[in-house]
């Protein structure tokens, strides 16, 4: 007797139900994860989108290169709740205007991990990033990013190599490159990292590594904050077992040479 699927999962692939890890939908094509963007979003403010909350996994490295993609991430406007498990593929993106993700939202457990991302991001507004603009909840792991962020900002300026600002778990991820906030008279707040721009109260990074990295402002406002790992951490933030060897500089404030752990 044939399997009955909802229509989520004939949309994906039959015989997959998206509930479990084990029976995640499939991405294996750039028209599957264009499509996932499309589908696994909230569509208004409030309403969650039942496929939303679904586990992914992706079998293929994608090229996002001339996409159309628009200025915002999967899961705009409100958050991506799911759970989406990259498999060690690697996605490429060549001057890409936002992350690849909007916010992560999962009620519990792992919003993405193992996936690797490279190329270029430039970006304008108040964040910059190359995984995702926040991590509300949950973990992000085994995700690495290999390339450059450029934010030219709006007053408040949130940018780091995966994430711009986090409120959960980040673990055992990597970046290598450039993060690099250009000259903007309007921006008068910036945080700045390897990992992530700023980290909220109760917000972990966990056995990361930037590894040549270099973090750069052009700005010279005072409420600048660079760091290697992260820019800045509030509360009962937690930054252990990190490690960094690259350069952060603030141009036309002070200069300084970073090697060792933070």
């Amino acid at each position: 007797m044939a399997m009955a699927v909802s229509a989520e999962a004939e949309y994906w692939q039959e015989g997959h139900s998206g509930a479990s890890e084990a029976d995640a939908y499939i991405i294996d094509s750039l028209e599957d994860f264009m499509t996932f963007k499309a589908k696994a979003g909230m569509e208004h403010w409030g309403e969650i989108n039942d496929i939303e909350q679904k586990y992914y996994r992706l079998e293929t490295d994608i090229d996002l290169t001339g996409a159309d993609w628009g200025n915002n991430g999967i899961g705009y406007p409100v958050g991506f709740r799911g759970h989406f498990d990259g498999n060690g593929k690697t996605i490429t993106v060549q001057d890409f205007p936002s992350a690849i993700f909007f916010a992560l939202s999962p009620d519990e457990g792992v919003a993405v991990k193992n996936l690797n991302i490279k190329g270029n991001i430039k970006a304008t507004g108040y964040y910059a990033a190359a995984l995702a603009v926040s991590l509300n909840s949950g973990i992000v792991e085994g995700c690495t990013f290999e390339g450059s962020i450029t934010l030219s900002a709006k007053q408040t300026a949130f940018a780091g190599g995966l994430i711009g600002s986090v409120s959960g778990t980040v673990r055992n991820c990597k970046f290598s490159g450039s993060v690099e906030l250009q000259k903007n008279t309007d921006t008068y707040i910036a945080e700045l990292g390897g990992i992530a721009g700023g980290l909220e109260d109760g917000g972990r990074i966990e056995n990361c590594t930037v590894s040549d990295g270099l973090i750069l402002s052009y700005t010279g406002t005072k409420g600048e904050q660079i760091g290697g790992i992260v820019g800045w951490a509030i509360g009962t933030a937690n930054i252990s077992g990190n490690s960094f060897t690259g350069t952060t500089n603030e141009i036309g404030l002070d200069e300084c040479d970073n090697k060792g752990s933070e």
